[in-house]
């Protein structure tokens, strides 16, 4: 699955190079139309990659099924990754970093002009207590699904918190929809199994015994897992050298432009606190590029902009 690692950008990139052609040819056969989004959430693509990663799957779990400590392992390896995921969702909503502050092209637009899923994330990033309310929550069961004494109880913690994820991603039609459903399904599977553990079909004792005849192995696993972990959710504050979003650096033009004349081909000109430039046209059309990859000549004068003979002023 393309899950954008901080610290494994290699794994998108192995991905991408494995599956973009396949599930490109797949999805054009099923639909007969083009994927445009490619593998990029909730596209076409990705929902037939889904489809194609069943059949190895499949084998796998029936190859593993077999094996005396299959369930050990794909409680440990999926719990792992819930806690992976969650804790680096947590982090990014205590720095600020998934919600940050309303920028200025939602505070220059109407509440008409804008889409669900924007005015979710102006509301949830206006409040920086509920924000740490939403971090604590995912926080502290995906530390709880580390330790196998209180995975069981980090998992039915963690439920109600996946739920929410979820309807909030299908109500507000944002999109991540699918990795939110999977992760729902790997929260519910888990606990499915340690619901047959408690009924005696499972028993929670022959998981501890396999623990323990395994001991070295699951040690020694579980400290690379650990190590994998926090390095992943540690990287990227590392490296851009802060914790708290308000602490990054606004792009150097960051403000709000208008034309001088009313006639002129664009309306607007938004540039945003990380250097992303919204033109409005007098015709009603949008563009947004960053500003490495503007398709037009710009000229900077203090507080005037001129794009491809058309200067605009800013105003805020």
């Amino acid at each position: 699955m393309p899950f954008p690692w901080q610290s494994l950008s290699w794994w998108t990139q192995v991905v991408h190079a494995l599956w973009d052609k396949p599930t490109a040819l797949a999805t054009r056969w099923i639909t007969g139309m083009d994927s445009p989004l490619g593998l990029s959430s909730d596209s076409p693509q990705l929902v037939t990659l889904l489809f194609l990663l069943l059949v190895p799957a499949f084998m796998i779990n029936l190859l593993s099924s077999k094996q005396r400590y299959s369930r050990l392992t794909w409680l440990s390896t999926l719990s792992f990754l819930l806690a992976l995921i969650f804790l680096r969702y947590g982090l990014d909503k205590l720095s600020g970093g998934q919600f940050p502050a309303p920028d200025l092209f939602v505070l220059d637009s109407k509440v008409a002009e804008l889409d669900n899923d924007i005015l979710y994330w102006t509301v949830i990033g206006s409040s920086r207590s509920y924000q740490w309310f939403l971090g604590i929550a995912e926080i502290v069961p995906a530390l709880m699904l580390l330790w196998h004494k209180t995975r069981p109880l980090g998992l039915i913690l963690l439920l109600p918190v996946v739920v929410n994820i979820v309807a909030v991603n299908w109500c507000f039609n944002i999109s991540v929809k699918v990795l939110s459903g999977l992760l729902l399904i790997v929260n519910g599977w888990c606990l499915f199994l340690y619901y047959r553990s408690i009924q005696g079909q499972l028993r929670a004792q022959n998981l501890r015994k396999e623990a323990n005849s395994k001991k070295n192995m699951t040690k020694y696993s579980n400290l690379l897992m650990l190590l994998i972990i926090g390095w992943e959710f540690v990287y990227p504050y590392m490296q851009r050298g802060y914790f708290y979003e308000s602490a990054t650096t606004l792009a150097p033009n960051h403000g709000i432009y208008l034309p001088e004349d009313d006639h002129s081909l664009w309306s607007r000109l938004i540039v945003l606190r990380d250097d992303y430039w919204i033109l409005d046209r007098s015709d009603g059309k949008r563009y947004r590029w960053h500003r490495s990859d503007l398709p037009y000549a710009i000229e900077l004068k203090g507080d005037t902009i001129q794009i491809s003979e058309v200067q605009l002023i800013k105003k805020r």
